[in-house]
């Protein structure tokens, strides 16, 4: 019997340890908090926003946070939630898309006009913003979501400063790119590089290949 007091005194002593730890943490550490960035994983294969915080709530549902997040509370506003019991209340958060970020301004992507022959250019990264979609598909062609069509050097023009507009999908190699590490090189000519043109509203534009110059270092989202 002295044996079973003794074991039972250690178990007490482990519960009031863990209580102690537990009333001493900070709030914070108890929760899971990612930033949602270009297509980041917040928990598990789910994805949160940019600018919110992936946190799980007293009911168990993972939602997305934009504001501070105390213990399982979400300080600010809750912009979407995982957990189809939360639908009707806030919307269901959907994936992220692949976007083609730049490195000359923060937090930039590229942005499609919709419209055959439209101009290329830049604009604030959006979350799930299909206008922003891009990927490269097995012929090496950046194809745009919103549009269905790939970006395109205007007639076949390598000049500094010609533009990068969409145009209908084709096998021409002025619709096919390499990725050389951060720089996205045309098939046209190993030295013409996508370009944001910092002259011309941020539109795109091919140029020549320059060192690590930030308006021709890209990163394409996964």
């Amino acid at each position: 019997m002295k044996g079973v007091g003794v074991l039972i005194t250690f178990g007490v002593l482990g519960v009031i340890i863990a209580m102690m730890i537990v009333r001493f943490m900070p709030k914070n550490c108890a929760v899971t908090r990612m930033e949602g960035f270009q297509g980041s994983p917040a928990i598990g294969t789910t994805t949160c926003p940019r600018g919110t915080r992936a946190y799980t709530d007293k009911l168990g549902n993972l939602n997305c946070c934009a504001g501070e997040v105390t213990g399982n509370v979400c300080e600010g506003v809750i912009k979407c939630t995982f957990s189809s019991s939360m639908g009707d209340k806030v919307p269901i958060c959907r994936p992220s898309v692949k976007q083609l970020v730049t490195e000359f301004k923060t937090d930039f992507c590229v942005q499609s006009s919709g419209k055959q022959l439209g101009t290329m250019t830049i604009a604030k990264c959006e979350y799930d913003d299909t206008a922003q979609a891009v990927e490269m598909d097995s012929q090496n062609r950046l194809v745009l979501k919103k549009s269905g069509m790939c970006m395109d050097i205007l007639y076949n023009n390598t000049a500094n400063g010609n533009p990068i507009v969409e145009y209908p999908c084709h096998d021409g190699l002025n619709q096919k790119w390499h990725v050389d590490g951060k720089r996205i090189i045309s098939f046209m000519n190993g030295n013409k590089c996508l370009t944001v043109d910092d002259l011309k509203n941020n539109r795109l534009a091919i140029g020549d290949c320059v060192g690590t110059a930030s308006n021709q270092r890209w990163s394409l989202t996964k």
